[in-house]
């Protein structure tokens, strides 16, 4: 079975297809779908901020947030930008999506891990849409 994160990118596919046709029936519908599959992102557990998805690039989307890191002692330190970029036009050679995390963790670099982690699992559990 395909997963959401395989039709994800087809529906991506198509819905910058019906922008450059002019199609704004399929561009709507397309746009719902890729918001529906957004719904299930990640959130809390330190990602404790809005969601902001950027969909105006064909060959990639961008979703952008913040992590609440905390120190040793347990208390938080501050908020860390971050983005996941999927390569809408490329998969690794395991057949799974191609994403990068980006953002500067400074004392915090394993968060970069973590997320990566996060969203690895994220894109391979989750049900076609």
């Amino acid at each position: 079975m395909e997963t959401k994160k395989n039709n994800l990118l087809s529906v991506y596919i198509a819905y910058h297809n019906c922008i450059d046709s002019g199609n704004r029936d399929w561009e709507r519908k397309h746009l719902q779908s890729i918001e529906t599959a957004m719904d299930d992102i990640p959130h809390g557990s330190g990602i404790d901020c809005k969601w902001d998805f950027d969909f105006s690039d064909k060959k990639k989307i961008v979703l952008s947030n913040s992590y609440h890191a905390m120190d040793d002692c347990g208390m938080y330190d501050g908020y860390y930008d971050f983005k996941v970029v999927i390569a809408a036009d490329r998969r690794d050679i395991d057949g799974t999506i191609s994403f990068k995390i980006v953002g500067k963790f400074g004392k915090y670099s394993d968060i970069k891990d973590y997320l990566y982690e996060l969203f690895s699992s994220f894109f391979s559990e989750i049900d076609s849409i």
